[in-house]
Formats: C-alpha cells, sequence, structure tokens
C-alpha cells in the first residue's frame, strides 16, 4: 500500500463544528493511504461560495490520517471542547511520500 500527502496551503481548510461555526485553518496535510494515486469526488463547502471544488475528509473512500493542522484563524473557538463535523479542504495537491 502507498502513502499519500494531502497538502492544502494557506487558508484553503476549515472545519465546521458542531456549534456551527467554521474555523479556516492556515495550512494542513493528512496521509493517505492507497494503492494508487487517490482520486476526489469534489463537493461544494456547505455555506460557501457554491462552487464545486472541495473535498470532505470525512467522506473520503480511503484510511487516512491528520499529519499537521496549524494556525487556526479563529482563535476564540475552544478547540479541545468542540467538536468536528466535517474538514473541507480546496486548492490543495497530492504527492506520494518517500
Amino acid at each position: 500500500m502507498k502513502k499519500w500527502r494531502l497538502i492544502a496551503g494557506k487558508w484553503n481548510t476549515a472545519e465546521r463544528m458542531d456549534c456551527g461555526v467554521y474555523v479556516n485553518w492556515k495550512r494542513a496535510s493528512w496521509i493517505i493511504e492507497s494503492d494508487t494515486k487517490p482520486v476526489f469526488d469534489l463537493v461544494s463547502v456547505p455555506g460557501g461560495d457554491g462552487k464545486v471544488d472541495s473535498i470532505c475528509i470525512e467522506d473520503m473512500p480511503y484510511d487516512y490520517d491528520i499529519e499537521m493542522m496549524e494556525d487556526p484563524q479563529d482563535d476564540d473557538v475552544d478547540m479541545e471542547n468542540t467538536f468536528v463535523d466535517n474538514t473541507y479542504i480546496w486548492n490543495f495537491r497530492v504527492e506520494e511520500t518517500a
């Protein structure tokens, strides 16, 4: 099984919290396991601009693990005590790991 890195650049990751608030992250990446380069069904972010240009991490048909997320845009959201409903990313790229 190959490992692929899914990378979202500056402000291209948003998490929808159970309270309905969206929190944007500066950068994020995930490791995906797949025999071939992952292919994604694009969706629109609920409440977004309507563009069908994103993926929902939780709906991916692959095994994955978060590698890193840094610098949330909204420091007022208590990340430790808030559940994430969905994580959306756009303007992403996929690279095979070494």
